[in-house]
């Protein structure tokens, strides 16, 4: 992310006020991709998995996608957020204490569930385990390097992504054959009704970035 070598810009030039703000920003970032992408994703996981896989494959992809969705956002979040601290911090060796830790519980809950629930449970497991290492990478990071979390933008970023829920579920309403027009249809709901809140709630400044340019071209 372009973010993050501002943000050590910002550590090495001393400025603590820019360093909070950039990290702000980033924090902002990722949320703003990550919520409405895997709020998105889950629902248009079974029309994805309809269009692009065989028949054979579908049942077990709709099982399984909800659990990668959350594990990659978890993991997404803890890798390319909270972790920095450690960067930054020149704490490096930390990232042992969060990593270790999960891959031993990985590992133990895949031996222990897998046989019995089929590989169902080796997502179950990856959640877990992802969870886990974010819990203890938050833990470490107050101690270490503290980062923000931008609560009033991830308000806003949650609230439109179930508002976007909600627009996409009632596009699943519209009375269309194909598995495909149903996919572009969702697709379609979701992203302007996302777009539309961003700009009313004016997530990480987008509504007023909007009014400024009109304004402009006045």
């Amino acid at each position: 992310m372009v973010g993050h070598p501002l943000a050590f810009r910002a550590l090495a030039s001393g400025d603590k006020a820019a360093l909070q703000e950039r990290l702000r920003k980033n924090a902002t970032m990722i949320f703003g991709i990550g919520i409405p992408a895997s709020i998105g994703f889950l629902m248009v996981s079974g029309e994805m998995a309809d269009v692009f896989l065989g028949e054979d494959f579908r049942a077990a992809a709709k099982a399984l996608m909800p659990w990668v969705v959350l594990s990659a956002f978890i993991s997404g979040v803890r890798a390319h957020y909270f972790d920095r601290a450690f960067h930054m911090a020149g704490r490096n060796s930390f990232l042992l204490w969060t990593l270790v830790p999960t891959l031993i519980l990985n590992v133990a809950l895949n031996y222990l569930l897998v046989p019995r629930y089929g590989v169902i449970a080796a997502a179950w497991s990856a959640c877990l385990s992802y969870g886990f290492s974010l819990i203890g990478s938050l833990f470490l990071t107050r101690r270490i390097f503290p980062m923000p979390i931008p609560w009033e933008d991830l308000w806003k970023t949650t609230t439109a992504s179930l508002l976007m829920a909600g627009w996409i579920g009632l596009a699943a309403m519209a009375p269309l054959a194909e598995a495909w027009q149903m996919l572009l249809l969702k697709l379609v709901a979701g992203g302007l009704s996302f777009a539309l809140c961003c700009y009313v709630f004016n997530i990480a400044g987008l509504g007023d970035a909007v009014q400024q340019r009109l304004r402009a071209r006045r």
